[in-house]
This record gives structure tokens, sequence and C-alpha cells, in this order.
């Protein structure tokens, strides 16, 4: 092996690595939903949470895959909690409760035992929960 082959071999190596690194460095935008008594939603580094929105998934809805957007946007009737404006990603929103820089376009509705809803963020994305023993449940 020649002095040029392990060099290209050693720079080969370190570009894998340092792609990998850069691959790993890319965090999906993602909610949760913590089992607390009203819902915290937290918030991976790179979901943008400038609008959250809870809807109450009635009847066949709670076994549905995604809804989209426009019609939750519609359906204010079923719409629990919506908030707009300015937030850190890294502060966890309690519903219910107007994180500061943000303002309520609709006010919170109670949450009902046994009842599914769906949070979704700026992002587009959202979680499923529901409401068990009187605190949140996430759910797939």
């Amino acid at each position: 092996m020649t002095c040029l082959s392990t060099y290209v071999e050693r720079r080969s190596g370190w570009l894998c690595l340092l792609l990998l690194a850069f691959q790993g460095c890319h965090v999906q935008p993602e909610v949760r939903v913590e089992a607390t008594d009203p819902p915290t939603f937290t918030f991976s580094r790179s979901t943008v949470t400038d609008g959250l929105l809870v809807y109450h998934l009635r009847g066949d809805r709670a076994n549905q895959g995604g809804i989209l957007l426009d019609t939750l946007l519609a359906d204010k009737e079923n719409t629990c909690w919506m908030i707009e404006g300015e937030h850190d990603n890294k502060i966890p929103i309690r519903y219910g409760i107007v994180p500061m820089g943000m303002k309520v376009s609709i006010e919170a509705k109670p949450l009902v035992e046994g009842e599914y809803y769906m949070v979704y963020v700026t992002s587009l994305v959202g979680a499923k929960f529901v409401i068990k023993d009187g605190r949140a449940e996430e759910s797939k």
C-alpha cells in the first residue's frame, strides 16, 4: 500500500464520519404530549411553534390518519384551543395557558375524559392524545 492510498483511505473515513455527524444534527419537527393535567406540549428543536391548535377527534376521526389542516381550521366546533404568536420552542406549552408573546384565537374548552384529541403546530406536525384518569396520554 502506498502512502497516497493510505492518505486517501483516512480522508475518506473522516469524510464519512463528518457526513454522518451532519445528518445527525438535523432533528425532525416533533410534538410530544406529557402525561399531565392539563396536557403539556413539548417540541423538538426544529419545530416551529408560532401557532398551536388542539382539535377534538370525535367518532371515527379518532381512528383516522391525518386530517387536512384546512379542514381543522374550518371546523371551529371541534377546535378546543388555538393560539398564535411568537414562541420559543424550548419552552413547553400547557393547555389553556397562553405563553407570553402569543394570543388566543379560540379560547380553551374543557377536555373530556376518554376522548381523543390532536395537537398541531405551525411545522404541520402533531400528536394524538386521549384523556385518561384525568391526565393526557399520548396515543399512536
